[in-house]
């Protein structure tokens, strides 16, 4: 099998492409973490209104509310 030669053209059109997307990549790993951030969020406020319950009770209303 015969190794492919990677020449100076091909080098520098992967490099200005990477600089292009880094920003789209970045966007694209952040936006399951603050959707995640926000999960937390309104679980922990939903939890907040049935805190007179258990724990896990207060898990189950988080989980089944709309909120």
């Amino acid at each position: 099998m015969k190794k492919a030669i990677v020449t100076d053209s091909q080098l520098m059109q992967a490099i200005a492409f990477d600089g292009r997307s880094s920003a789209g990549l970045r966007a694209c790993l952040e936006c399951p973490l603050i959707a995640e951030g926000n999960l937390k969020r309104v679980k922990a406020q939903v939890m907040k209104t049935f805190s007179d319950l258990p724990v896990t009770a207060q898990e189950r209303e988080a989980h089944a509310s709309e909120g």
